[in-house]
């Protein structure tokens, strides 16, 4: 059996001669430069360890021997064609859970500094200028807080919203009782909402969840928080949001997979925080993250997987 680690994953020493114990382990410390590249790394291999290197049908015809895709990541999806996975019954596991404090920290940050203005200060006084009229700001206490997505980041980012002081609402496709939380249609928590913060999964139901209609029902001068994936939210509808003033400000993490930043639409939009996907990048996270992926490896192989990806 091989074991092909696809991109740029460093496991530990000790991680890493636990996996070389049940199999040939093959690490590539560079993400192919191509897809043509990922198959050539493929060939052998029993197991792809990906961290964003995308495992397409074209990767995986070129493996017959592939059984298993570890992907480093909660959202398998957005670096493993499934549904092709499925058809060839290949196992794929992915790592939940693993940064939801850096998540959720990221998410109170960029609340805090959209409502602060600190970058736009920041970039002020880098300038020259000492004026703080420019800037007047609101305080987060006494705000009223939606989380669209009550997983395990939107209950955290609720229990440290509560701790703020804000008022917290919160909307599921699967309601649930959280301390502190009033359960709401996301209808009534888009009325209601001072800030708004995404953190429900990306599929077919969530697709463009937040488009004109939605944006049509928020608070004037709404602050949108989307530390979740781009395509939560309708592009279009969100340009136009923005550029109406319908909402006061956005504080958006891009896509993992997004390469060319140069030309993104909302680099010229004013009261915009723009972020690569920084939302995992902790040092707690990520050793987390190899400890989980590690795992999830070996309990394949003993024939006992864990954290199977199944995407709804």
């Amino acid at each position: 059996m091989k074991i092909v680690v696809i991109d740029d994953i460093q496991f530990e020493h000790n991680q890493f001669d636990q996996l070389q114990k049940l199999a040939q382990v093959v690490v590539h410390s560079d993400k192919p430069k191509d897809e043509a590249e990922a198959i050539i790394r493929s060939r052998d291999a029993t197991i792809i360890v990906t961290n964003t290197t995308p495992i397409t049908r074209s990767v995986m015809n070129a493996a017959p021997k592939l059984k298993m895709i570890a992907a480093a990541a909660t959202g398998a999806e957005a670096v493993v064609d499934i549904s092709e996975a499925f058809k060839r019954n290949i196992t794929v596991t992915n790592i939940p859970a693993y940064a939801t404090e850096s998540v959720a920290e990221l998410a109170i940050a960029l609340m805090i500094n959209l409502n602060r203005n600190i970058l736009p200060a920041d970039q002020s006084v880098r300038h020259g200028n000492s004026a703080f009229q420019p800037f007047l700001g609101t305080e987060l206490k006494g705000k009223t807080l939606g989380i669209i997505g009550l997983g395990r980041i939107g209950k955290r980012v609720a229990t440290i919203a509560h701790t703020l002081g804000m008022r917290v609402l919160a909307c599921d496709i699967r309601p649930k009782h959280v301390q502190n939380v009033k359960i709401i249609s996301l209808k009534k928590l888009l009325k209601t909402s001072d800030i708004i913060t995404v953190h429900c999964d990306l599929n077919s139901t969530s697709k463009n969840l937040l488009g004109a209609s939605e944006f049509s029902l928020m608070k004037p001068n709404v602050m949108l928080i989307n530390t979740a994936r781009e395509e939560i939210v309708n592009e279009k509808a969100l340009r136009r949001a923005l550029h109406t003033h319908t909402i006061g400000g956005l504080a958006l993490e891009l896509n993992i997979l997004r390469k060319n930043v140069k030309n993104h639409w909302a680099l010229s939009e004013r009261n915009v925080i723009l972020t690569p996907h920084i939302g995992f990048f902790t040092k707690e996270a990520l050793k987390k993250r190899k400890q989980i992926l590690t795992n999830n490896i070996v309990q394949f192989m003993k024939g006992n997987p864990v954290n199977v990806f199944n995407q709804e």
